[in-house]
């Protein structure tokens, strides 16, 4: 039970930290390497939704800012829109979820590692989104069969809490961005097919991803 405290004090003491970098000015070049990562997922979310619904000719894109970009030809903008905010949630607390063992841990970070470099050979089509995508699979794939035990578990739920908040911020940046008018942004894309103001869409995106981490830090605490 003791050990089982610590782990989860470490826990918490790692999002106390990523919440002070993301806020302190500077901090969040401390933390670029992470919001590549949940671009990468965002953005692969997007693609996988488009290939779900019918669509093709997916192209992504990086850019050093932590910004991405997802076209496709295609596919249900119903599913694609939110795919990418909800999909890197979902991953998120998978891997919080998966890091309660060591095995499930391993497994979580392979499949990341894995899927991180297909979706770079496959889909990614600027050369920093490539210089990005494939040293962060090699990473994850290397820590995969160098680290064991309480570490490999301590990863997995570091990277899941913080593709959660890195998610979390994403979806506040875009009900802002729509609060402020801005038309070019997943909600305000969706609204434009469906007449539903893209308020909403933000909205009830930030709502899902919420009720998610929420879910998962619940499930946490047992």
């Amino acid at each position: 039970m003791a050990n089982r405290n610590l782990k989860n004090d470490m826990l918490i003491a790692a999002a106390v930290a990523v919440l002070i970098l993301m806020f302190v000015p500077g901090g969040q070049f401390v933390l670029i390497p992470l919001r590549y990562l949940n671009t990468l997922v965002h953005e692969a979310g997007h693609a996988l939704a488009a290939v779900v619904s019918g669509g093709g000719g997916i192209a992504i894109s990086v850019a050093p800012d932590g910004s991405g970009l997802t076209t496709s030809l295609g596919g249900m903008p119903l599913l694609i829109s939110p795919a990418g905010y909800i999909g890197a949630t979902v991953v998120g607390a998978l891997l919080l979820a998966a890091g309660r063992k060591a095995e499930t841990a391993r497994t979580a970070l392979t499949i990341l590692g894995a899927g991180l470099a297909i979706i770079t050979l496959v889909w990614v089509r600027n050369l920093f989104g490539w210089l990005i995508g494939a040293p962060l699979a090699v990473l994850l794939l290397v820590a995969t069969r160098s680290m064991k035990g309480d570490h490999l578990m301590f990863l997995a739920r570091a990277l899941g809490l913080v593709q959660c908040l890195e998610s979390l911020r994403s979806v506040r940046d875009l009900v802002l961005l729509n609060a402020e008018g801005h038309r070019h942004n997943d909600a305000a894309i969706l609204a434009g097919y469906t007449g539903i103001p893209p308020m909403v869409w933000a909205v009830l995106w930030s709502a899902v991803s919420i009720a998610i981490l929420f879910v998962t830090l619940r499930d946490e605490r047992r």
